[in-house]
């Protein structure tokens, strides 16, 4: 799979694997894990399987540690540039197109 992201520094593209294919992450919802080298600025990015189908969005990393603070003080997310492979959550398509139409104050067909 592959998530697009608009880091300020590295790579805009990752290339990674499931991990937990049903995951759920307080505050989020219903997703998955992956593991692959995105980088902060992959938030709300597409995620899509090798048929190009899209998976979900990439939302969080559930044990960021140090990251999120380094990142803002630094400006650049340093962790993740020195990494090959963290755990990333994406909220799963379904859920992620429930909360669209949820704050558009539609309901789904």
């Amino acid at each position: 799979m592959w998530a697009a992201g608009a880091p300020g520094f590295g790579s805009a593209i990752a290339q990674g694997h499931v991990e937990a294919p049903d995951a759920e992450m307080p505050g989020f919802g219903r997703g998955f894990t992956a593991r692959m080298p995105a980088l902060l600025g992959y938030s709300g990015g597409p995620v899509v399987d090798a048929s190009g189908r899209l998976m979900g969005l990439t939302a969080a990393l559930p044990n960021p540690g140090a990251a999120g603070a380094l990142a803002l003080l630094t400006g650049a997310d340093l962790d993740g540039l020195a990494r090959r492979d963290r755990q990333v959550f994406v909220l799963g398509i379904r859920r992620a197109e429930a909360e669209a139409l949820r704050l558009l104050g539609r309901t789904a067909a």
